[in-house]
């Protein structure tokens, strides 16, 4: 009974000494509004980080919606959070893979099933089943980043302004302030551009199964950081009108020790599998 009780403190005290962990990491604080909507959406987004991990809590004030996504460096996976539900998925490069190659073998079987009907029905069963699945993307242009010449200062931050140019047409705009000027910015900016890395993998493994626009936009955005050695502390996407459509500002930038718990799922979640 001893020995049992024993064993028990000594659990006890490590499980104490992991959640109490805390590490050196940085901060990131942006307020984000979707024009798009009527009336607009507006939320909030943290970004914490530490080595090359990190960990983005989302939250919309409008709804009182949240969520969390956790990038856990060490075993190279996503960790996507509903904190409504009390969830969790584990997303690995080798699911993605599997999900990509499902997704591909479904759509050369719908486009097989197409290619056998009639002109006038196939138009129809096109537009439906493009309804629910993605579609094949044969606009392959890249887009262009074209400096302004101008400068803004955000959060206490001086930026310079940049146009995304897609063509002759504006897809964004960004204001880049450099990585020198942010508390840890080299350790941050380690930490997206893994991220990054990640999401990279994930694009190409999708990029024969359709257009996925979330996975390029993250793409983007993380690659003018490395153009440009800085980070968007504001970004701005505009519709085919010009209308500004989504906007990202930072609102606060800081080093803060951040607990090591932070960048595993919560304890009391629950994890789901991926379907």
């Amino acid at each position: 009974m001893k020995k049992n009780t024993t064993l028990m403190a000594v659990t006890f005290t490590l499980s104490s000494l992991f959640a109490s962990a805390a590490l050196a990491g940085s901060i990131l604080e942006l307020a984000t509004t979707e024009y798009a909507l009527d009336p607009p959406v507006l939320g909030t987004v943290k970004i914490s980080t530490e080595g090359k991990s990190s960990h983005l809590e989302i939250n919309s004030i409008s709804s009182n919606e949240s969520g969390g996504m956790i990038y856990n460096e060490a075993r190279q996976e996503i960790i996507a959070i509903d904190h409504d539900r009390r969830e969790y998925y584990v997303i690995t490069q080798e699911q993605i893979n599997q999900m990509a190659g499902q997704v591909e073998q479904a759509m050369q079987q719908m486009e097989a099933a197409l290619a056998e009907m009639p002109p006038e029905q196939r138009e129809f069963a096109k537009k439906m089943m493009e309804a629910r699945m993605p579609v094949r993307k044969t606009d392959t242009s890249n887009t262009v980043l074209r400096a302004t010449g101008e400068s803004d200062t955000i959060a206490g931050y001086e930026c310079d302004n940049y146009d995304v140019m897609k063509g002759e047409t504006r897809v964004r705009d960004v204001c880049i302030t450099s990585w020198d000027d942010f508390p840890e910015g080299q350790e941050v900016a380690g930490a997206m551009q893994e991220l990054g890395k990640f999401f990279e993998s994930m694009r190409e493994a999708f990029s024969n199964a359709g257009g996925l626009d979330l996975m390029d936009r993250q793409k983007d955005l993380i690659g003018y950081m490395k153009e440009l050695n800085g980070y968007p502390v504001r970004s701005r996407d505009y519709n085919a009108a010009g209308e500004v459509e989504r906007e990202t500002i930072l609102t606060a930038a800081r080093n803060e020790e951040v607990d090591a718990a932070l960048f595993e799922p919560p304890a009391a979640y629950t994890q789901q599998a991926l379907q």
